[in-house]
């Protein structure tokens, strides 16, 4: 070793590197300027020489003691780049530029930031981020791992040889950076982490952009930034906009199973693809909202996209980031929100995954109570910990940021709400908490949707998924003329409709059965559409936001399969594709009348007209009282006609059927229409005044008051 060499590199160094136990590699690698000029070093397990071309000089490099690090005295201190020439065991020659010469990248207040759980911003800086230093491109890599050993990018670029590319640890944060010079955007890597136990694995990046196509998981280095948004109307329009005094209206869709092309429907559609296709269909059937499931990047297709394996990422199964920023983009620009399913609650327990990131739990608890409670196979976020918030608090913000997301439907809440079936999750709470202000308080307008929540906690909407679960179980009783409209059912509903939060939902699932809707309609063939359409008819007419899940608009009959897509074949039928023209219709009478919708928080305006167990047809009045707006909802839900069936009103009013389920265009029977209805002084049921109606057997009518505007 040259002596010159020697004052940079000392042996305990020297094999610190070489074993692969260096978190400080630029203490010996890159440039180090001593008396007389400087020593430049470089490591290359798979080199046999080296020579350093430094200006328009070419100087030998020594490999010091055969251990492959390459070092060569310049006798000036000209600051100026270099480049390394080597050659290789199998005698091809490369010339790489040493990362080890480049500046570090994150700045002390923002390492402090991190530590107090206030980095915002931090999705900007860690991960894999495309950049130019000196003139020179290339991918600048951070990791938080304050536990490991050694911390190697490993990928494409090097072989996915650990020992080429240790990271740099910083003094505070527990963070680890590197600037890799002509790394480009596509190349796959992953962090190979050594524990001081001596176990060597690889991870994925907590923050990647982009991975590859489940199953497989290396990241993928990616570039966010280039896609020019044209959706600045709907960006401004939201901020203005009172979302509890809008129609809201939202399609749940899992885009990997709601339609694919292919000979045999094996092939995904892409996120441009969607973009016309989901638009155009939304647009038709007048929706306000899209809710996009499974599109966080996941690797098991089976969980719906709640086990998580890459938080900063959309999922690669159907296109690019910026494709996804497409398909946003063009529902923003139709007028269309997007909400996107988020799981904050848990992380995948995949080996490559963020779990046990360092060897240890870095970003989970393995407090066995926090456990219990969770669904698929999660481990959940330990909140205690700052910097595990702060990788949440930015995920909200990179979606909002980033891809312009209008809302977080945040579900499986219950091991943030509670640690075991008894006892609260305080910390989990506080996070809850926390995370729904933030994003709320963004005045963006963006919105949160949520499970059932205590008192403590606010968020935008709430779901009413539950309050459907027993009207199925109404509807499906077999004796018709003995049924009776239960205490609990009126009572629930009157429980929803105290408050404006709620989101009523027509889901996949209805407590523990899975299945269509049409499937749990009583009756024969024609029964079960009658049925569906009064049961549709009722939740438009209840208060509440309305939520559909997809396949349930046209009347699938099979259970929501992952694998394939939607049933479409059988919009062929008749009574399928009249069902589908029935609930577009049915939203657009939702969207078209704002006492729908503007009354959702005002308890005065829902009042129910049918005395509890009294009577089959179930009735409400939805009113606005500011601009004397009324409509009247009659459910039959029986299979009898009425000729002449009275309904008791609070106030006397002229009134015009102006909806009828019943409609043969909708599959009905056309059965009766009330074109004179006239309002008597007699009182009927408690009210002062009547009206005689003619109601056809399965169906409900809507009456509107006359003389009022919408």
């Amino acid at each position: 070793m040259r002596p010159e060499v020697g004052k940079v590199l000392t042996r305990d160094q020297v094999n610190y590197l070489r074993f692969g136990d260096s978190d400080h590699p630029q203490e010996i690698l890159g440039r180090h300027f001593i008396e007389g000029g400087q020593v430049i070093s470089f490591y290359h397990p798979y080199g046999k020489q080296a020579e350093l071309e430094f200006m328009d000089e070419v100087y030998s490099m020594e490999n010091v003691e055969k251990t492959n690090i390459f070092s060569a005295f310049v006798p000036h201190q000209k600051d100026k780049p270099y480049n390394i020439r080597i050659l290789l065991e199998d005698d091809r020659t490369v010339k790489q530029k040493d990362p080890y010469t480049f500046q570090l990248q994150l700045k002390e207040e923002q390492l402090e930031l991190w530590e107090a759980g206030e980095w915002m911003d931090v999705y900007r800086y860690l991960g894999a981020h495309p950049m130019v230093l000196n003139g020179i491109s290339g991918v600048h890599f951070a990791v938080w791992a304050p536990n490991a050993k050694r911390v190697s990018v490993v990928g494409d670029f090097n072989h996915w040889d650990g020992r080429m590319n240790p990271m740099i640890r910083r003094d505070k944060g527990g963070i680890f950076e590197l600037f890799l010079p002509d790394v480009q955007e596509g190349m796959l890597y992953k962090y190979e982490i050594k524990t001081p136990h001596g176990e060597v694995f690889l991870k994925s990046d907590p923050f990647a952009n982009a991975f590859e196509v489940a199953p497989k998981n290396a990241s993928v280095i990616t570039e966010l930034s280039g896609f020019q948004w044209s959706d600045k109307p709907w960006m401004e329009e939201r901020k203005e906009k009172d979302i509890q005094q809008s129609p809201v209206a939202i399609y749940e869709v899992h885009l990997g199973s709601w339609r694919r092309k292919g000979s045999h429907g094996e092939e995904y559609l892409s996120y441009k693809e969607l973009a016309y296709q989901l638009t155009d269909y939304v647009l038709r059937m007048g929706y306000t909202h899209v809710e996009l499931l499974g599109i966080i990047e996941h690797l098991k297709e089976e969980s719906m996209g709640h086990e998580i394996f890459g938080f900063y990422a959309p999922t690669s199964r159907f296109g690019t980031a910026n494709s996804l920023k497409f398909l946003i983009n063009y529902l923003h620009q139709n007028g269309i929100g997007v909400i996107l399913d988020w799981t904050p609650v848990a992380m995948t327990k995949d080996g490559a995954g963020i779990s046990e990131f360092d060897g240890t739990a870095l970003f989970e608890t393995t407090d066995q109570k926090k456990t219990s409670l969770l669904k698929w196979d999660t481990v959940p976020f330990d909140y205690s910990k700052n910097q595990v918030k702060n990788y949440m608090f930015a995920n909200a913000r990179f979606w909002m940021d980033e891809f312009h997301i209008d809302g977080f439907r945040i579900a499986a809440l219950d091991s943030l709400l509670y640690e075991d079936a008894y006892q609260e999750n305080e910390i989990g709470r506080a996070f809850l908490r926390e995370i729904t202000e933030m994003i709320e308080g963004e005045e963006s307008g963006c919105i949160v949707i949520t499970e059932k929540l205590p008192k403590s906690i606010k968020s935008t909407f709430q779901w009413a998924g539950d309050h459907i679960d027993p009207l199925i179980h109404h509807v499906q009783k077999k004796e018709y003329a003995q049924r009776e409209l239960e205490n609990q059912l009126v009572n629930r509903f009157e429980k929803l409709n105290s408050t404006g939060q709620q989101i009523i939902k027509i889901s996949h699932r209805f407590n523990e059965r899975i299945g269509s809707m049409i499937s749990q309609m009583p009756g024969d063939y024609f029964a079960k559409f009658a049925n569906l359409r009064v049961f549709y008819a009722f939740i438009i007419g209840m208060q509440g936001k309305k939520h559909f899940f997809m396949g349930q608009d046209f009347a699938q009959w099979n259970n929501w399969d992952i694998h394939k897509s939607l049933d479409w074949h059988l919009l062929g039928e008749a009574s399928n594709e009249k069902i589908q023209n029935y609930i577009r219709d049915l939203m657009y009478f939702y969207r078209g009348h704002k006492v729908l919708y503007e009354t959702d928080y005002d308890a005065d305006s829902m009042e129910w007209l049918t005395q509890v167990g009294e009577s089959e047809i179930v009735s409400f009045l939805r009113r606005k009282t500011e601009t004397g707006e009324e409509l009247i909802f009659i459910c039959n839900f029986t299979p009898m006609d009425y000729q002449s069936f009275k309904l008791g009103i609070p106030k006397k009013a002229e009134y015009q059927q102006v909806f009828s389920s019943d409609e043969q265009e909708y599959g009905g029977l056309g059965s009766y229409e009330n074109r004179q209805i006239l309002t008597g002084e007699e009182g009927w049921n408690g009210f002062p005044y009547s009206l005689t109606l003619q109601i056809p057997k399965q169906s409900v009518i809507v009456l509107e008051k006359k003389g009022t505007e919408q």
